[in-house]
């Protein structure tokens, strides 16, 4: 069993997001999958990306987002808003994006990489460049510093 603050924090991973990895080899010798905790700052989104070697399951516990999915070949363009209790399923090599609607609550996802043990060997490729999450920001008059991280579980 791994609690909330036992696992390892990225705040790099995925710019704009904070994100714990709880479930993986390094913490539990897990050989098959990642879980983990992302905190969805107000107004905060992340860039787009795929994960090439991995299936991705997730749940809203709480916020209010948009999650966009697509494929590569832009053929399958999905766009949903989500809320409390939602659950999502991304194919691997399926392109997603998460933003947070709300400008004054965090919201919180639990993901699960399946088939794959780490986060490394999950093929991440960032289809947008960093720079997308930092214009999201200036749009709403924020900074990356404005989005504090520090608060991981209110």
């Amino acid at each position: 069993v791994v609690s909330r603050g036992q696992g390892s924090w990225d705040l790099e991973y995925e710019k704009g997001f904070g994100i714990e990895f709880l479930i993986d080899e390094s913490t539990t010798g897990s050989q098959r999958v990642v879980m983990g905790h992302t905190i969805m700052p107000p107004s905060a989104r992340n860039q787009a990306h795929v994960h090439n070697n991995a299936e991705v399951v997730w749940t809203l516990v709480k916020g209010h987002t948009l999650h966009f999915s697509d494929t590569l070949q832009h053929d399958n363009y999905k766009e949903s808003e989500c809320h409390d209790g939602t659950f999502g399923y991304v194919n691997p090599g399926d392109l997603h994006v998460g933003i947070n609607l709300s400008d004054d609550q965090q919201g919180e996802v639990v993901f699960c990489y399946a088939g794959v043990n780490s986060k490394d060997k999950a093929g991440n490729v960032w289809v947008d460049p960093p720079d997308v999450v930092i214009e999201h920001l200036a749009e709403r008059g924020l900074t990356l510093e404005d989005l504090d991280l520090s608060r991981r579980t209110e």
